[in-house]
């Protein structure tokens, strides 16, 4: 009894060539932004293309949630990289200024506060930089990818 083998991917010498021809060509452009300062030295080559090819992205927190001590959860879009899938470039910000640390535990958010969050999955689990309530302290909060 045999097993039949499918491929996932079917790659003609066609496709090789552009390969070969492409690859380059991009790897150059992600040198050259890195040495110009444009592209942070943590980015990834993907990340940075998909940066460039989106553009950047910003929005408000909406949706926010109580959900323990001073631990507040908000929706995030769904077409962001999130700390579950790789390293979010998320950052939050309070009236304009950057929160942190970022990728904090959710524990430590809800006991310590102090500004952590962490981007997981399609939410922001986050706290206000003074412990009051994000949803009543009058502050706007807002996201946006770092690259």
């Amino acid at each position: 009894m045999s097993q039949e083998r499918r491929d996932l991917v079917s790659i003609t010498n066609a496709d090789r060539l552009g390969f070969a021809i492409v690859a380059p060509i991009l790897l150059g452009w992600y040198a050259w932004c890195r040495a110009r300062g444009r592209i942070e030295s943590g980015a990834s080559l993907v990340r940075s293309l998909l940066a460039a090819l989106k553009g950047p992205s910003h929005g408000a927190l909406t949706g926010i949630v109580h959900v323990d001590g001073h631990c507040v959860r908000a929706n995030s879009p769904h077409f962001l990289v999130s700390d579950e899938h790789a390293t979010s470039a998320l950052e939050v910000l309070e009236d304009g200024r950057v929160l942190g640390p970022a990728h904090a535990d959710h524990g430590e958010i809800a006991s310590l506060g102090g500004g952590r969050f962490s981007h997981w999955d399609d939410c922001v689990w986050f706290s206000s930089s003074d412990g009051s309530d994000p949803r009543t302290n009058g502050r706007v909060y807002t996201w946006r990818e770092r690259w």
